[in-house]
């Protein structure tokens, strides 16, 4: 092998080696910590080659995550606050019903696993945070006796999973929602098939108990 080819195969493997290192540590909130890996090996009589191509999705993988990051502190802020789970329509019902959801998926999936909601990775810090989050926001809702019917209908839900003025108007009854199938946790052929499927069944549920306390009707 050449000088000018064993100098370039450190220089590349120096670059797989930094991308590696600075993808480990790309993203740590104190709401969860989201990783993310993009590299790519094409060998070659052992030479280790990266294409611009590859630096420009893991620059958009970054913007993208740290974008997403922001998004979810102004929603954890508002959970804190008693005049937004006011004007949101967050009410102590809805509230513990997401605690318990996180709470359930986190130990579904363990330390080492994670599920995704609408293409967006959510690992057990994650679920985790989120159950002690939405639990505290109940106990502040409680205390400020928060309707669960918005104050400003302009405003979007707190509440992804379980909300109560969402689910009267499509008429998400108890007797519907059992209605619904139950997945075949064992048929999904990954652990992560696996494990949204026991975390949807979970969140099914909560669902149709939340249902029968809040008197939805058909």
């Amino acid at each position: 092998m050449s000088k000018n080819a064993t100098k370039n195969t450190f220089n590349n493997a120096d670059r797989f080696n930094s991308i590696l290192k600075a993808s480990k540590n790309l993203i740590r909130s104190p709401r969860g910590q989201v990783t993310v890996l993009v590299a790519a090996l094409a060998m070659g009589g052992g030479i280790l080659e990266l294409s611009n191509s590859i630096n420009v999705r893991y620059d958009k993988a970054e913007k993208e995550i740290k974008q997403r990051n922001s998004k979810n502190f102004f929603k954890y802020k508002m959970l804190e606050n008693p005049a937004s789970l006011v004007a949101h329509g967050a009410c102590s019902q809805e509230l513990a019903a997401e605690s318990k959801y996180y709470s359930a998926a986190a130990r579904i999936v363990g330390p080492d696993r994670g599920i995704s909601e609408n293409g967006v990775p959510l690992d057990y810090k994650y679920l985790t945070d989120n159950a002690k989050i939405y639990k505290q926001s109940a106990k502040l809702a409680m205390a400020n006796e928060v309707s669960c019917y918005a104050a400003n209908s302009k405003m979007t839900s707190l509440t992804p999973h379980f909300d109560t003025q969402i689910m009267t108007s499509k008429k998400q009854c108890a007797d519907y929602l059992e209605q619904t199938p139950v997945i075949d946790v064992n048929s999904e052929p990954t652990q992560f098939g696996r494990d949204m499927a026991a975390a949807k069944n979970m969140q099914r549920e909560i669902a149709i108990k939340f249902a029968e306390t809040q008197k939805i009707s058909c």
